[in-house]
């Protein structure tokens, strides 16, 4: 059985109670689909230094799958293996990013933030086959570095089919528009 850091008291001096390790700073890896585990998902840099709980409930567990089954699955098939920046960002998770969105899909489990590991992949040639491919999707977004994935829209309103590009503004925020593939900020 493959484990993973527990992501509710990160192995720290906390485990001792913890009631999702058992007290071993350890938890039992799910593989969500073929090419994606549930320790992908729920990793967060941010969390384990703040000492910030991002373990999913049974729900979010099962958004994340359906995440990757409907998105990041046909996603890797066309340009390869992914790197999961970020995917579940519980809310007190999610309010500790600077600029995260209070109305982001992260926090029930149906986005991810992704990066291409292929060498030649670029972000502009997921992005525009996300919008062509005829997928079911809420939004991509062409955010500089990564590529938002977001299946559905939180509380399960309906699918916007939203295609963003999304860049620094004043004061750290970033900026969104509508993507726009010609835009000299959308690298090739």
């Amino acid at each position: 059985m493959r484990t993973m850091l527990c992501p509710r008291c990160w192995g720290g001096t906390a485990r001792r109670g913890c009631t999702y390790c058992g007290g071993d700073g350890r938890a039992d890896d799910v593989l969500l689909s073929p090419h994606f585990w549930l320790s992908e998902l729920v990793r967060s840099d941010r969390a384990l230094r703040l000492g910030l709980r991002n373990d999913p409930s049974p729900d979010q567990v099962r958004s994340l799958t359906r995440l990757s089954l409907g998105l990041l699955e046909p996603v890797h098939d066309e340009f390869g293996p992914l790197a999961v920046t970020s995917g579940l960002r519980l809310p007190r998770v999610n309010g500790a990013l600077p600029g995260a969105s209070d109305t982001s899909a992260h926090p029930a489990g149906w986005a991810a933030d992704i990066q291409p590991i292929r060498s030649g992949v670029t972000l502009k040639a997921i992005v525009d086959w996300v919008i062509a491919s005829g997928l079911a999707f809420d939004q991509v977004i062409y955010e500089g570095t990564w590529v938002h994935l977001g299946l559905y829209r939180p509380r399960g309103m309906q699918q916007r089919r939203q295609a963003l590009m999304a860049f620094p503004a004043a004061g750290g925020r970033m900026r969104y528009q509508a993507y726009d593939p010609s835009d000299r900020r959308v690298a090739a």
